[in-house]
C-alpha cells in the first residue's frame, strides 16, 4: 500500500474451502460485517466449514480490497 489508508476487518468468521483440480481457495466470511474475502492459499487450521467459528483479522484498503491476513 502506498498510503496508510486501510481498515482492519476483524471478528468472528467461518472458512469455506473450495477445490478445483490441483488448486484450492479459502473463502473467509466475516460474521459481524457480512463481508467475504477469498484467498488462493489455504491456511493451516484444524477444521473448516460453517460449524467451525474462528476469529479473523483482514487488512483491507478503504475500498475493501484485501491486502493480507
Amino acid at each position: 500500500m502506498i498510503f496508510k489508508e486501510y481498515d482492519v476487518v476483524k471478528g468472528n468468521c467461518v472458512i469455506e474451502i473450495s477445490s478445483f483440480g490441483r488448486s484450492s481457495e479459502a473463502s473467509f466470511e466475516m460474521k459481524d460485517t457480512d463481508e467475504e474475502f477469498d484467498f488462493r492459499d489455504i491456511p493451516e487450521l484444524d477444521a473448516y466449514g460453517r460449524t467451525v467459528p474462528y476469529y479473523c483479522e483482514v487488512t483491507v484498503t478503504k475500498d475493501r480490497v484485501w491486502s493480507r491476513i
